[in-house]
């Protein structure tokens, strides 16, 4: 009886332990299956090895066919050392100079004044890390470390909020919230746990997002592609292969980039002394940034040798990556110097700027030529 008993078990058992073997199976399937189906689901696979030797010179034609130069006014007040972003109002032009302070401009490139000025009181910034325009209500917002002052288009200084985090970039997703990047370095987690968060217009956090790449070697980094483009936001962590944007409000898949054996290391140790390592990493890539128009993902790819930069357009339509000879586009409009779109107006308008020294040995038109010194300001060069 014993026995019997003993052998039904053991014919449980087998018959259990198939049914866990189909199930689990089944289940790897349709895993395979569904992993399958989110990467088809992925607007953009961009496989960055296979089309890496695909280098050519691009026609500015290509991209535009309307080319315009706005020089910005030079005076004693205004003297440019670097441009680090700028940003289009319908009325203004706002320069972010070399992160040390914010210049206004009109639409014709007038100076009008300096927004805010250096310091530590509540109406003084430290560092212009970025600033954000909005139009509703024609304010000027200024992030500094973790604070965000407020002014208005007239320059008038309105309040001062502090932030709970420090910021790298920002952007505003709609008229109620703001989005976040936050730097990336090696240290204590209850500093480096979050890679974005969101917040109201106050900068008070309602949403955050953490990092998928945590540093623990001795390189940090701040800044990282983060933009609007079509009315959403599109985000991504330097040396993480995926760009990220909200569809119906949750976080997905937009672009996904594949490089082989190019990538470079993300979160290296850099030993000045180790010149064998650091050789190995000097002909790779990682994104750096990235500009989206309705045809093309512009892409500019960080590598370890500073006298070689690496810039690349990635076609919606035909799905072809091409790297651009000379890291611009070839000017054949006017036959003036080479154009790479450093910003992107309503999702249409490219932007570059160069400053006058260079435009002043290309072919530019007489005119502009004779409103420039080498000492002048930036000129915009502006593609429609």
């Amino acid at each position: 009886m014993i026995k019997k008993i003993k052998m039904n078990l053991n014919r449980k058992v087998k018959i259990v332990k198939r049914v866990i073997s189909i199930l689990f199976i089944f289940l790897c399937f349709v895993s395979i299956i569904k992993g399958q189906t989110d990467i088809n689901n992925i607007p953009y696979n961009i496989d960055i090895k296979k089309n890496f030797k695909n280098i050519e010179t691009v026609n500015l034609s290509r991209i535009g066919k309307e080319l315009s130069y706005l020089p910005l006014e030079t005076s004693p007040q205004c003297l440019i050392q670097e441009i680090d972003k700028i940003l289009f109002s319908k009325s203004f032009i706002f320069v972010n100079d070399t992160r040390n302070r914010l210049l206004q401009f009109d639409k014709n490139g007038k100076f009008l004044r300096q927004i805010g000025s250096l310091g530590r009181g509540p109406e003084e910034y430290l560092f212009v890390y970025d600033f954000c325009l909005n139009e509703e209500t024609n304010e000027i917002y200024i992030f500094s470390l973790d604070k965000m002052l407020v002014f208005s288009f007239e320059g008038i200084f309105k309040k001062t909020n502090k932030l709970s985090f420090r910021i790298a970039d920002a952007i505003i997703l709609d008229k109620n919230r703001l989005m976040f990047h936050l730097p990336n370095v090696p240290g204590p987690k209850y500093f480096t746990t979050y890679s974005w968060i969101i917040t109201d217009m106050q900068g008070n956090p309602k949403q955050k997002y953490k990092n998928h790449l945590m540093r623990v070697g001795n390189v940090g980094v701040s800044k990282k592609p983060i933009y609007m483009f079509d009315g959403s936001a599109r985000f991504m962590e330097y040396g993480v292969d995926t760009l990220y944007y909200f569809k119906d409000t949750r976080k997905k898949p937009y672009a996904l980039f594949s490089y082989g054996d190019l990538k470079k290391d993300p979160d290296p140790f850099i030993i000045p002394s180790n010149a064998e390592k650091n050789e190995e990493q000097k002909d790779k890539i990682l994104i750096w940034t990235i500009t989206e128009n309705e045809e093309f993902l512009f892409i500019k790819f960080s590598t370890d040798r500073w006298d070689k930069q690496v810039y690349a357009i990635y076609s919606k339509k035909t799905g072809k990556t091409t790297f651009l000879k000379d890291g611009v586009f070839k000017n054949d409009l006017d036959g003036g110097g080479g154009f790479w779109p450093k910003q992107i107006i309503d999702d249409k308008v490219l932007v570059d700027y160069v400053d006058a020294f260079t435009l002043l040995k290309n072919e530019v038109p007489k005119a502009l030529k004779n409103k420039l010194t080498e000492s002048s300001n930036p000129v915009l060069m502006i593609l429609k």
